[in-house]
């Protein structure tokens, strides 16, 4: 919720330098998008936005991260159910077959 409150906070016109906005930023670069972690979309999304928002060091990284994350969880080639679903989601076969 942190990255809806941050940018909840700056589409409210909050100065970027607001302590409210800068404990938001200072919470998303403690948690920089990860693949390993999981693909978390909605969270990966409004913090994305927020960080864009400060166009600084910050978010460069924060766009490294998030592009490198992205290419690495996505499906290259599956089983026509399985487009899109990213790797760490996918069914294991005991759960593919109990639900196909």
């Amino acid at each position: 919720m942190t990255a809806v409150g941050t940018l909840c906070r700056q589409y409210l016109g909050l100065d970027p330098k607001d302590p409210g906005v800068l404990e938001g930023k200072r919470s998303l670069m403690e948690n920089l998008p990860d693949n390993v972690i999981g693909r978390n979309t909605y969270y990966w999304y409004y913090a994305t936005l927020s960080m864009h928002n400060f166009q600084d060091a910050d978010w460069d990284a924060w766009n490294r991260k998030m592009r490198r994350a992205l290419i690495e969880t996505q499906v290259h080639a599956a089983a026509p159910r399985e487009v899109g679903i990213p790797k760490n989601r996918r069914p294991t076969l005991g759960a593919a077959t109990a639900v196909g």
